[in-house]
C-alpha cells in the first residue's frame, strides 16, 4: 500500500499481474507505481503496456492529476521497465499527454527503450512528447 497526497493507492499499484485469461485475452505482467517527488508525480511503468493493461495507466494518470487533491506541476512517466507497447498503450500515453496539457501539467517520458522510441518514431508522434533518456 502506497500513499500519494494522503490517498492510499493500493488498487493503482497492482504488483505484477500474473498472466491470466480475461475476456479471451491473456493479461500481461504489468505494474504501475505512482510516487510524488516534490511537485512532480512519477509513474514507474513495468511490463507490457498493451490492450490488457492500458486502463491501469489511465487510472493512475487520473489519480495523479485529478483525484489526489494535490495536482503536480509535472508528470514523469518512467518507461525504463516497460518491455512492450502496442497501439493501445501508445494511445494511453497520447491521452495522458492530452490530459496533462489541458490541466497545464508538463509531461515527460523517461527512459523509453529503443523499441518504444522506434514505435514513437514510426507512428510520427515523437514530437508530441518531451523525452528524457537519463538513467
Amino acid at each position: 500500500m502506497r500513499t500519494f497526497c494522503g490517498l492510499e493507492i493500493d488498487a493503482h499499484a497492482a504488483e505484477g499481474t500474473i498472466a491470466e485469461e480475461q475476456n479471451g485475452m491473456v493479461a500481461s505482467k504489468f505494474n504501475v507505481r505512482l510516487d510524488m517527488q516534490g511537485e512532480t508525480a512519477c509513474m514507474y511503468v513495468e511490463g507490457d503496456l498493451d490492450m490488457a493493461t492500458a486502463g491501469q495507466l489511465d487510472d493512475c494518470v487520473a489519480l495523479a492529476l485529478t483525484k489526489s487533491g494535490c495536482r503536480p506541476d509535472r508528470l514523469v512517466v518512467d518507461l525504463g521497465g516497460t518491455v512492450f507497447c502496442d497501439s493501445t498503450g501508445l494511445s494511453a500515453l497520447l491521452e495522458a499527454r492530452k490530459t496533462c496539457a489541458k490541466q497545464g501539467v508538463g509531461m515527460v517520458l523517461q527512459r523509453p527503450s529503443d523499441r518504444i522510441r522506434r514505435l514513437l518514431t514510426l507512428t510520427g508522434v515523437t514530437d508530441f512528447f518531451t523525452i528524457d533518456s537519463a538513467e
